[in-house]
């Protein structure tokens, strides 16, 4: 039956994060993943090159020719798509598809960065010499690469960025496409 008098409190001890001592390693970490990504997408872009250099350079060649179709058709691709394959999915005997399509759009938006980085390579190059061959074009999209990795890391600009890099990229690739067919369907026709 023993009671407590007075007024009992429990403070606790104030917790200072110190920001000075962390922010090294964020910082390192975010220039990692950077370079982790640059790496990547430059193999991703050897082999686009070595399996297709001709569609590549068109699909770059749609960027400079015709950037606003370029991204009108990658602003399109890029809100559709996703709403498109949702509402496929909505059907039980559209799953599979809509799945793909998710999985498929995934991959667009990773390689968008491809014809874009060398777009931006072949244009700085391209103010000293010729960027014909292969060996080229990878120095090419190694140096537009690299600019690009560069310019995500200011933060909000980044973004912006990034999302510049699908509208163009994504949007590039129809455009070619389509200059593609009407060529082909040109000389049928006469």
């Amino acid at each position: 039956g023993a009671q407590i008098a007075g007024a009992t409190s429990h403070k606790l001890p104030e917790v200072k994060k110190d920001w000075t001592k962390v922010f090294p390693f964020v910082l390192f970490f975010g220039v990692l993943g950077k370079v982790i990504g640059f790496l990547m997408a430059l193999v991703a872009g050897l082999v686009i090159i070595l399996l297709a250099p001709r569609r590549l350079t068109s699909i770059v060649e749609a960027i400079g020719s015709k950037p606003g179709p370029s991204a009108g058709w990658g602003a399109v691709i890029l809100f559709v798509t996703p709403i498109a394959a949702i509402v496929v999915c909505l059907t039980i005997i559209g799953i599979p598809v809509g799945l793909i399509s998710l999985a498929l759009y995934g991959i667009a938006i990773y390689l968008a960065q491809i014809p874009v980085g060398l777009f931006i390579g072949r244009w700085i190059i391209g103010r000293f010499r010729s960027v014909e061959g292969k060996a080229i074009m990878v120095g090419a999209l190694a140096i537009g690469l690299a600019i690009l990795k560069l310019l995500g890391l200011i933060p909000y600009f980044g973004f912006l960025i990034g999302l510049a890099v699908v509208l163009f990229g994504l949007g590039a690739v129809v455009v070619a496409e389509r200059k593609r067919r009407a060529e082909a369907k040109e000389p049928a026709s006469t």
